[in-house]
């Protein structure tokens, strides 16, 4: 969690070198809070009763970002190229591009193509899928897997922040009221459909939840697949009489052939 933790201040002086300037569509109702640390690039649109407020830190809007209407950006913030932030505040973040942003989002790293609620690249969140409220952070998690831990580890370490949310790989899709606990970490490729009720601490990368119990979506399909034996003559039961892969019958061929034929003999003198 030390990535969450820096980013702020790392945003702040990567974009301490920009000047504010406005080139995209940025509607007159719009407020701009030290425009000298706005910078709103070619292409991107702010529509009408929006705030862009820079006082904690510079906002970068990226081409063709949208910022609709009553939303409200807190920098140290940057906005991906692409991106819509549709209603509601993002602050203190990294946002990737092609992101969909709906509701509260502070504190918080998206790396692209992300839809509402998610932190990783190519992941959807469901209406209803969320993290615990403020309650629930009152009390420190004792154990958080560490980044990158949900997709095998089982490292853990402790956490010595309050305010800890998920670790969501990519890919992964949560069904309608999917609650995530405080601390989780879900390996990405993984799906979520247990509406109403926690998933576990620790979802193994390319999981299928249901609720109750946990499967793998890859242990499953790898064990129908028939496994091929690159060697002569060795093709399982399962694939005799059908097209032997390439590899095999150039193996095939190889052992047929004489012993040396091809080979060039010794030269003589001269």
């Amino acid at each position: 969690m030390d990535l969450v933790k820096h980013n702020p201040a790392a945003l702040e002086a990567d974009l301490a070198a920009l000047a504010g300037r406005v080139e995209g569509a940025v509607d007159p109702n719009v407020a701009l809070l030290e425009r000298g640390r706005i910078v709103v690039e070619a292409g991107a649109r702010v529509d009408p009763f929006a705030v862009l407020d820079a006082r904690g830190g510079p906002v970068l809007i990226r081409r063709d970002a949208v910022v609709q209407a009553h939303s409200l950006v807190v920098g140290p913030c940057v906005i991906g190229a692409g991106t819509h932030v549709l209603g509601g505040v993002v602050g203190h973040s990294t946002v990737g591009p092609q992101c969909r942003l709906a509701g509260e989002m502070e504190d918080s790293v998206w790396q692209g193509w992300a839809n509402k609620r998610t932190t990783a690249s190519w992941a959807t969140a469901s209406w209803g899928s969320g993290e615990p409220g403020s309650s629930h952070h009152h009390q420190r998690p004792q154990e958080q897997l560490r980044a990158g831990a949900g997709l095998g580890g089982r490292e853990r370490a402790r956490q010595r922040s309050n305010k800890v949310g998920s670790v969501i790989g990519a890919h992964v899709k949560t069904g309608i009221g999917t609650l995530l606990p405080t601390g989780c970490s879900i390996g990405a490729g993984s799906n979520l459909f247990g509406g109403g009720r926690f998933v576990p601490k620790r979802v193994p990368a390319f999981s299928w939840w249901d609720g109750a119990r946990t499967s793998s979506t890859v242990s499953t399909p790898s064990s129908r697949r028939p496994r091929w034996r690159c060697a002569a003559g060795a093709l399982p039961a399962a694939r005799r009489g059908r097209a032997a892969p390439r590899a095999v019958r150039r193996q095939r061929r190889r052992a047929r052939a004489p012993r040396g034929a091809g080979a060039r003999g010794p030269r003589g003198p001269g």
